[in-house]
């Protein structure tokens, strides 16, 4: 199943661009953005994407003068593409922490993870749901598995 997503362009100054790219397979024979074999996707354009497609991206950040590049890793869900949890709110530096962004990558390239839905949201949105909902969660709901919970 395919959904509709449009690829946004996280940070573009200073000549500074990033990219977006599908991932079909991890080249383990290259230590840099080669290693992540797929097809470069454009800022901005539109794209119908496998539900469950892994997403690439190496994004500038700080200034032009003293800025690095960081990685995430996103999965194509039912409502577009979400970061997964590992990455989002990160900011892994794609030269220092390349290894560790290749092992997510993989780890959601290889398996049908799910990615948290809630991911989404921030937690005052949940919150703010929760109240117009009157949802009340206590601790001792918190410690119960949530199959025991009616």
């Amino acid at each position: 199943m395919k959904t509709r997503v449009r690829i946004k362009t996280y940070h573009n100054s200073g000549g500074r661009t990033s990219w977006t790219k599908t991932l079909t397979k991890i080249d383990h024979s290259k230590n840099n953005g080669y290693a992540f074999v797929g097809k470069f996707l454009t800022n901005y354009a539109e794209y119908d994407l496998e539900i469950g497609t892994v997403l690439i991206s190496c994004n500038p950040e700080g200034s032009a003068k003293s800025g690095y590049k960081s990685g995430h890793v996103y999965v194509v869900n039912e409502t577009g593409y979400q970061e997964v949890e590992e990455t989002k709110g990160q900011v892994l530096d794609w030269h220092k922490d390349f290894l560790s962004i290749k092992d997510i990558a993989e780890k959601y390239l290889n398996s049908n993870v799910e990615v948290n839905p809630l991911l989404q949201f921030t937690d005052l949105e949940i919150k703010k749901e929760f109240l117009r909902r009157k949802i009340t969660i206590t601790v001792a709901d918190m410690a119960t598995p949530l199959n025991e919970i009616n």
